[in-house]
């Protein structure tokens, strides 16, 4: 967005009113599930602005994207999917395993003798 508003930049003139107008609106109005398919529609109403966030994107990806808090965030959200996942699993097992001994009347396995 500071790209289009010209921020940081000491030429206003390269200001695009019209380019930050259009991609808050088309933000607004177009959620962004698949950035590929995002940027394609924006490209068929403002093919230059399209071209534009794509020139950006690769230059952050590649000069200013924090890589390591994304691997962080990443193995953060994939630790906690597993928990949940087998914790899940877990009772779904232990609770049938659980039912099947309480219905067949017995208190489960006997004590071994000593």
């Amino acid at each position: 967005m500071s790209q289009l508003e010209g921020i940081g930049r000491s030429d206003l003139g390269a200001y695009n009113a019209a380019g930050a107008a259009t991609l808050r609106r088309f933000l607004v109005d177009e959620p962004m599930r698949d950035s590929a398919a995002w940027l394609s529609k924006l490209m068929q109403e403002d093919e230059l602005l399209g071209v534009r966030i794509m020139e950006v994107r690769d230059a952050y990806a590649k000069e200013d994207f924090e890589w390591p808090n994304l691997q962080r965030l990443a193995l953060e959200g994939l630790a906690e999917d597993n928990t949940r996942l087998l914790r899940k699993h877990a009772t779904q097992r232990f609770g049938t395993l659980l039912e099947q001994t309480g219905s067949s009347g017995g208190e489960g396995p006997a004590a071994p003798e000593q």
